[in-house]
């Protein structure tokens, strides 16, 4: 095989974005182009294209993804597993040729398909583990007894919280009055725990189209209490970007109540698994959040983080 770097339409051709995740799209690519140097789309084919990865280059490095939770590779229908680690060798000579390094973070494990588990493989037979992210998703089929996967405690305020009165809303992705009104329950809670907000106002009002993201709002007596942001990352996973409640309303537990709304809503979209995200930051977990996703009846999946 051998690696070429093509035009964006080219890419877009070989690789629609209905073939891999939305992450790895052209349209997302050239939405968050300015949050790198370059936009580098590399095609690796022999007689055919086999694999394909978007790469921005920042300073002295490739990254995939350059503005997103995750990258990696996308394949033209089911490839062998040389072909994966023929790629990631051409990859590696291309970075070195460039003296760079390539970083690579792939989707969780339980993202459909054997792609994700070749290119450990072949990434880990190329170059290095930087670190493993635990990672967590909800199988959506559990909605219909959602009460039996949880926890005892977590049941326990499930079940406070249905007295509560709380309502939840489906926002418009295309309002901007309605994404500033998620993102600012959003920012409250970011701010009350001391987590960073990566994302602008900006960045989700135009992300939000092309991610055909879902937006939810819970309220109680008419206040703003919880929100959520999902991106539809395939056709059957959405990811919970951003969710999380306001200051003062702890007792009433209404995470507890808003997860698994959250959760019926997407999976009367279709949806078959919700991706509730890490719960680690560069390896290191963040235990109280690891509990509370599995009191819930989230699974955990580990996401990996290589350098080439």
């Amino acid at each position: 095989m051998e690696i070429e770097f093509v035009g964006r339409e080219r890419f877009a051709e070989v690789f629609p974005k209905s073939g891999s995740h939305v992450y790895n799209s052209v349209e997302f690519s050239e939405l968050n182009r300015s949050k790198c140097d370059e936009v580098c789309y590399a095609v690796f084919a022999d007689r055919k294209p086999r694999l394909g990865m978007v790469l921005g280059r920042r300073g002295d490095k490739f990254c995939s993804p350059f503005s997103a939770p995750f990258g990696g590779f996308l394949s033209c229908g089911e490839q062998k597993l040389e072909y994966y680690f023929e790629a990631a060798g051409l990859l590696k000579a291309f970075a070195r040729g460039e003296d760079r390094s390539v970083e690579v973070a792939l989707p969780p494990a339980f993202y459909g398909g054997d792609c994700t588990g070749k290119s450990v493989a072949a990434l880990s037979g190329n170059g290095e583990l930087m670190w493993t992210d635990v990672n967590y998703h909800y199988p959506l089929e559990r909605c219909a007894e959602a009460e039996a996967w949880m926890r005892r405690n977590a049941r326990k305020n499930y079940r406070a919280s249905l007295r509560c009165g709380f309502e939840v809303e489906v926002l418009d992705r295309v309002s901007h009055g309605d994404v500033a009104r998620v993102y600012g329950v959003v920012r409250a809670n970011r701010e009350w725990h001391g987590y960073p907000l990566r994302m602008t106002l900006d960045d989700v009002a135009r992300t939000a189209p092309v991610a055909d993201a879902e937006l939810l709002v819970m309220t109680c007596g008419g206040v703003d209490v919880a929100a959520a942001l999902v991106h539809r990352v395939t056709p059957f996973v959405g990811q919970v970007v951003y969710w999380g409640d306001v200051p003062g309303y702890g007792g009433l537990r209404p995470m507890n109540f808003f997860a698994l709304e959250v959760m019926r809503h997407c999976r009367g979209l279709g949806m078959e698994v919700l991706d509730i995200g890490p719960s680690s930051e560069a390896g290191v977990p963040s235990f109280g959040l690891c509990d509370f996703k599995e009191s819930i009846g989230c699974v955990a999946s580990p996401k990996f983080r290589f350098r080439l």
